[in-house]
């Protein structure tokens, strides 16, 4: 057995990687090890490997469950936008975003996994300037630009970069941001190179670039003068804020002319009001006592929350995506090790001394105020969560990488092992942070796909023109225009409309908006970040999708009685016109895209359910009772009382009043308060059936059981 000193030994021979083992008894495994130790090192410090090992780390954290997602937040208006009507109103403010859409176009297809792609590429990027940038400011520190790069790119703050198409020209920002400031650099310090001043013209144009881009880094352009500090800090010139001015002139007029252009210009199709100003100016006291707390709530939602809630979000993972998470994690971080293994040291010029932390903590500071102050400015909220408002968080990586660093650097200049284990333990516990935001998206997709399937087997085809109104839906990333978008994206049939046909309602407020006195035989029109739309209102459609239930289209004569409704939907439910639902026959099913929908859900309860009720508008009694044979021998079973009444009502069209009777009864059983909901059915069903014995003595079974009244 080896002994403890023998393994020591071996141990500190691998980590600085100059040592040798001086045991004579175990010179062959030393010369083993060395080779290895050599090979790895050479391997580390080739200029292709860092590039691919980033890439390989990217696309693990952020790649492994794109097979099961799909598109959300706002991709579903983009989507429609970029492939249908070709107008991008909602996005016209950001005239560079809408081209870049539009070339994107021509080379991707409406299918989620090449956006997801295409986003990954745009990260790896991003965190390749970054690496460029901090290993140029920092030489002889190659690994540690290369940690910089790895948890800079795992930012866990940032959880919902899962919705591509909302989230592309944001995540494309870094890339120019940094590859400016990268350039620039270079240019300070080779100035005597035969092309230099193209260094200089591309460094402009990545900072216009970036600037014209969208709002969310802009203000951290700013952050240039200490890249000029730091750039001419070994040149040793005399009067250096004279020469940081001097080269800053030039990137500080595009920055004054961006400005101008987004206020002058854009702000009038932009619609996020600087709020800030008007408020400072309206009420100072009162506005900057709320922007004070608003600093400190970001500062913990985006730094220190994102820390707290990646090793604490575990326990909410199923026992499968565990072992993937665990997997990854161990993997991530076993990788990152070796890399620093063989890297990870001091400045060779001048080591970490204390003056380092506290460059990057007065960095941090000024990075945090500026990555914020678009967002400030406009009073859009910055939260950490399952929010689209997360996004907003992508623009603090660069300053939660600055202020992580300080520990970091601060435990390497003591103990070189330690500060490599403390860093790859966050880069594994912050590569398994993406998953688990992946993981919600995932759930997110699985929502939405029961959602559109359920839709699709009640709705085979929609008449053109028409109005869905629901209760709001149990997702976190889609608002009333996606999913508007996704209806219409499934449902018109002309590949390249002019306007929208269908629009969905999911609150009283914005349906008024647009129809302030809703009444049937009323046609409107009205214009929405996704297009223009004329509708009836004697075309509606009022629906309810409530997890785990069914979609159900609300039946006015029943639902009237439902307890369960007690949303805005309840005085609209009259207005509902099953006419405007076109089907031959009830096995047809709606036109989902296959390319975004891959597969069919399975047939469960929800799908012999929907069938029924789609059965019940054609009267089709036959076809409910032989749904009702497969659905009730299933091993599921309905999640809500409504969803027996369709079979009800068609078990009672055949005669079959013992099955009726007994699902009324289990309906009831669920609780007292669906009497009323089973004794405005079972009044239906008396007026649209032929009197006999049995009707008659089972309508007497009913008033009895609930409290009905026949006439």
């Amino acid at each position: 057995m080896l002994g403890n000193k023998y393994i020591i030994a071996k141990i500190n021979s691998f980590f600085p990687g100059d040592v040798m083992f001086r045991n004579s008894n175990t010179s062959t495994i030393n010369q083993i090890f060395k080779k290895v130790a050599s090979f790895a090192q050479s391997l580390v410090n080739n200029n292709f490997f860092f590039p691919s090992f980033l890439l390989i780390i990217i696309s693990l954290s952020y790649g492994i469950l794109i097979p099961s997602l799909g598109f959300s937040g706002d991709d579903w208006a983009l989507l429609w936008d970029s492939y249908r009507i070709n107008e991008f109103g909602f996005i016209s403010f950001r005239p560079l975003v809408v081209l870049i859409y539009q070339v994107l176009r021509f080379f991707l297809s409406p299918v989620p996994s090449q956006w997801f792609i295409t986003v990954i590429l745009f990260r790896w990027l991003g965190g390749l300037a970054v690496y460029f940038l901090i290993k140029e400011l920092i030489p002889n520190f190659q690994s540690g630009a290369g940690l910089f790069a790895i948890l800079y790119s795992l930012y866990p703050g940032f959880i919902v970069g899962y919705i591509p198409l909302q989230i592309l020209a944001p995540m494309l920002q870094p890339f120019f941001l940094f590859i400016s400031f990268y350039l620039m650099v270079i240019w300070i310090k080779r100035k005597n190179n035969h092309y230099h001043w193209l260094l200089l013209i591309f460094s402009f144009l990545a900072a216009a670039i970036n600037l014209m881009l969208t709002e969310y880094f802009f203000f951290l352009e700013l952050l240039r003068p200490i890249i000029i500090r730091l750039a001419i800090v070994d040149q040793n010139k005399p009067k250096p804020i004279k020469i940081i001015f001097r080269i800053w002139l030039p990137y500080l007029i595009i920055f004054i002319a961006a400005l101008f252009w987004r206020v002058s210009f854009i702000g009038i199709s932009n619609p996020y009001d600087a709020i800030l100003v008007s408020d400072i100016f309206a009420s100072p006291l009162t506005t900057l006592t709320h922007l004070f707390n608003t600093v400190v709530h970001v500062f913990y939602a985006t730094i220190l929350q994102p820390i707290f809630e990646a090793f604490q979000s575990i326990p909410s993972l199923g026992p499968r995506t565990l072992i993937l998470y665990l997997v990854l994690v161990a993997f991530i971080g076993f990788s990152v090790f070796i890399y620093l293994s063989f890297g990870f040291r001091q400045r060779k010029s001048s080591g970490v001394s204390f003056s380092w932390p506290l460059l990057l903590l007065v960095f941090g500071i000024l990075a945090f105020f500026l990555a914020s102050m678009s967002f400030w400015v406009a009073g859009l909220h910055i939260i950490y969560g399952f929010d689209v408002r997360n996004r907003f968080s992508m623009t603090q990586a660069f300053t939660f990488t600055l202020l992580l660093f300080i520990p970091i650097l601060i435990i390497q200049s003591h103990n070189r092992i330690y500060s490599i284990l403390l860093a790859s333990i966050l880069a594994g516990v912050f590569s398994g942070a993406q998953l688990i935001g992946a993981n919600n998206f995932r759930n997110e997709w699985s929502h939405q796909e029961e959602f559109f399937w359920n839709f699709a087997w009640r709705v085979p085809d929609l008449k053109p023109g028409s109005v869905v109104i629901m209760n709001v839906p149990d997702f976190h990333t889609i608002g009333d225009n996606a999913l508007s978008a996704a209806i219409n994206w499934n449902y018109v049939k002309n590949p390249r409309p002019n306007r929208l046909d269908y629009y969905v309602y999911f609150d009283d407020f914005h349906l008024k908006l647009d129809i302030p006195d809703f009444k049937n035989l009323q046609q409107f029109s009205s214009s929405h970040i996704i297009g223009d739309f004329v509708v009836n209102t004697n075309q509606t459609l009022v629906i309810r999708f409530v997890d785990p239930s069914c979609l159900r289209i609300l039946d006015p004569e029943v639902d009237i009685f439902n307890p369960d409704i007690t949303d805005f939907t309840q005085k609209y439910m009259q207005y509902t016109n099953l006419g405007i639902i076109q089907a031959d026959h009830y096995s047809q099913t709606g036109p989902l895209d296959r390319s975004i929908f891959r597969s069919e859900l399975p047939h469960g309860w929800c799908y012999y359910f929907e069938k029924a009720d789609l059965a019940r508008q054609l009267k089709d009694w036959v076809g409910i009772d032989e749904l009702g044979t497969i659905a009730f021998s299933l091993d599921e079973h309905p999640n809500n009382a409504a969803e027996y009444l369709p079979f009800i009502e068609g078990y009672a069209h055949l005669g079959k009043w013992d099955k009726a009777i007994q699902l009324s009864n289990d309906s009831i059983e669920i609780s007292l308060e669906y009497k009323r909901m089973n004794c405005a059915l079972w009044k239906r069903i008396n007026n649209s059936t032929q009197n006999t014995p049995e009707k008659n003595k089972a309508l007497e079974i009913i008033s009895n059981l609930a409290s009905c009244t026949f006439e």
